[in-house]
């Protein structure tokens, strides 16, 4: 999996849809079809439960190595 670290300083308070607590990001890569465009991982520490969301990557930022 060619992702980045997970981060424990979420930009924004994402809550659970299973169990309310915060998520914090897991990953970040790239999408499949668009490189304008990545997926990020988010997961909750307390139940496990993983949601990815799409978004598109802010013009000028530059990719981790």
């Amino acid at each position: 999996m060619d992702g980045r670290a997970a981060s424990y300083l979420p930009s924004f308070i994402l809550p659970c849809p299973y169990c309310g607590r915060r998520m914090s990001v897991k990953t970040a890569e790239p999408t499949r079809f668009a490189a304008e465009f990545e997926d990020v991982t988010h997961a909750c520490g307390q139940c496990g439960t993983e949601l990815v969301r799409t978004i598109q990557r802010e013009p000028g930022a530059t990719k981790a190595a």
